[in-house]
């Protein structure tokens, strides 16, 4: 289903971990550079109520961040039109929005460290559109984006680096350092750099560590909660939020081809796979809930998905606006002070990273999950396992599938992970 893509992937650097999580801790995720190993604590776990703790994102960046706000403003004003680089990376993305959204910071810190403006277009994300600096500036396309047109660049003057070697590795800090030295010391106003280089999939080694990391020392320190918030501010209006806690339900479904897809989803099949990895049909209206199943939108969080969406994601529009409503998520789940999240999520770190509000991060398996069987139900890859018609797959006790043939799982899966819609 190409309508849901903020938690269609796992996070490679998590692949070690075979059974479900029940760790949780503090966020090391600081707000400057010289507070790298400080965060805010909590004496003691969450209750499944998640105490009164409310935070205003506006007011914590203001007292936090307010200086290095500035001196990034500062850097932007001395390069505008004079100094620039224009990251283009050509054809689809193949992979999820936490993904995305990593690679989103790790190239603003290139261009940070090397004093240019960012212009950044990855793959056919359109977050270029959705997301721009804190101070009101554009990071889109300089020469196709007409929102950029005020960028200040003489165009006949733009530079275009040839291809990344083939050698290059986004993921390699030796390729990295000699790029930023290369765009440091080029005169040229503005370089257009075109790479077909896979993105980075290693965040754990350059956004700050999760409590259940093997080496949470590692980390790049410069980027910090206010510089990832500062470079992936909305550019579009984000309804207030008071949720204390976020959910990040990954399915598998949006491993599955439209297609496949039902018209519209049966609310009964969702409230029995809910009730198995929930034991209740409902969070609380101070719980967020971002997943990749409309059903499990609606009943949980009680956010029905529109029905013109729920099959039509294909159509750019449509897809336009799907992206919205994620990248809304992603924005209201960085207000939340704690986070469950599976253990392979990729989405869960990117958001940490850029929240003013996260206290604290929790697998989905831990004592003061609302959800903890939820990775028992859903185990990483489910949709894909269910292929095949008459074999039986292994699923755990109590499982809605339990006894079933693939072919009739998958049935029920995709009843239940599909949305009603709103019409």
């Amino acid at each position: 289903m190409q309508a849901s893509t903020a938690l269609d992937a796992s996070d490679p650097s998590l692949d070690f971990m075979a059974t479900k999580g029940n760790d949780g801790g503090q966020v090391r995720a600081p707000f400057r550079i010289k507070s790298r190993t400080q965060s805010w604590q909590l004496n003691s776990a969450p209750s499944k109520l998640h105490a009164n703790e409310t935070c205003n994102e506006k007011v914590v960046y203001s007292e936090r961040c307010q200086k290095q706000h500035n001196r990034y403003t500062r850097t932007l004003d001395k390069a505008h039109g004079k100094r620039g680089v224009y990251f283009e990376f050509p054809g689809k993305a193949s992979w999820s929005l936490g993904h995305s959204l990593s690679m989103v910071y790790l190239l603003h810190d290139v261009c940070m460290r090397a004093g240019r403006v960012c212009h950044i277009k990855l793959h056919d994300t359109d977050l270029h559109m959705l997301l721009g600096y804190r101070s009101g500036q554009s990071w889109g396309p300089p020469v196709s984006d007409t929102e950029c047109s005020v960028c200040g660049y003489k165009l006949d003057k733009v530079r275009k680096m040839s291809l990344l070697s083939g050698s290059f590795s986004w993921e390699s800090e030796q390729d990295i350092e000699g790029l930023v030295s290369e765009l440091r010391d080029s005169l040229t106003q503005l370089v257009h750099v075109t790479s077909n280089a896979s993105i980075a999939f290693n965040s754990h080694s350059f956004l700050p560590a999760l409590p259940w990391d093997a080496m949470p020392e590692e980390g790049n320190p410069r980027l910090t909660r206010c510089f990832n918030s500062f470079v992936s501010h909305p550019r579009f209006d984000v309804p207030p939020s008071t949720q204390r806690a976020t959910y990040l339900l990954g399915t598998s479904f949006a491993d599955v081809d439209d297609s496949l897809l039902p018209p519209r989803g049966d609310p009964t099949e969702t409230a029995a796979w809910v009730r198995a990895a929930c034991g209740q049909e409902s969070l609380g209206r101070k719980t967020h809930v971002m997943s990749d199943a409309p059903g499990l939108t609606e009943l949980l969080g009680g956010r029905a998905v529109p029905q013109a969406l729920l099959q039509s994601s294909r159509q750019k529009a449509a897809a336009r606006e799907v992206k919205r409503l994620v990248v809304s998520d992603v924005v209201v789940a960085s207000r939340s002070a704690h986070l469950y999240a599976q253990s392979m999520s990729a989405l869960v770190r990117p958001i940490a990273a850029r929240s003013m509000c996260a206290r604290r991060v929790f697998q989905m398996g831990h004592g003061s999950s609302a959800c903890p069987d939820f990775e028992d139900i859903f185990p990483s890859g489910l949709f894909a396992s269910l292929s095949g018609e008459d074999s039986t797959p292994s699923l755990v006790t109590g499982h809605p599938c339990g006894g079933l043939a693939r072919r009739q799982c998958r049935d029920k899966f995709l009843a239940a992970m599909q949305g009603a819609g709103e019409d």
